[in-house]
């Protein structure tokens, strides 16, 4: 993950009030600083093609995701991937517990229901008990 750590840490840089998102003022003074060789309308022009467009009250900005979508977009696709794996992964042992009680639950039932039968007594369904 050696270009993606480096594009966190720069985000990371360029966000000077730690809050996640890179506001316009933040985002300029980082490429200033890096000496970039972009105008301020090419710069702008940046900005806006990658910031989120929030809530009226609030000004555009970039947050992290936004800067991978536009700047690395296979990397950022990969990213989500494996994400979306790793919790599928986290997520099957709940899943597995719960089909494993399902099927304790109706292996109960059904021996149950074959000792009644056995012992000739008379099976009720749930329906006919009420």
């Amino acid at each position: 993950q050696g270009s993606g750590g480096d594009l966190n840490e720069a985000f990371a840089r360029l966000d000077t009030d730690g809050d996640h998102k890179l506001q316009w003022r933040e985002f300029k003074q980082g490429f200033e600083e890096m000496e970039m060789e972009l105008s301020e309308a090419e710069l702008r022009g940046a900005f806006t093609a990658m910031a989120t467009r929030p809530l009226r009250s609030e000004e555009p900005y970039v947050n992290l995701e936004d800067l991978w979508k536009r700047l690395a977009p296979e990397q950022w696709a990969q990213m989500k991937a494996e994400k979306v794996q790793e919790e599928a992964r986290a997520a099957r042992p709940a899943g597995r517990e719960k089909t494993r009680r399902r099927a304790r639950k109706q292996l109960e039932t059904k021996t149950a229901t074959e000792l009644m039968s056995l012992l000739e007594l008379p099976v009720k369904t749930r329906a006919e008990a009420t």
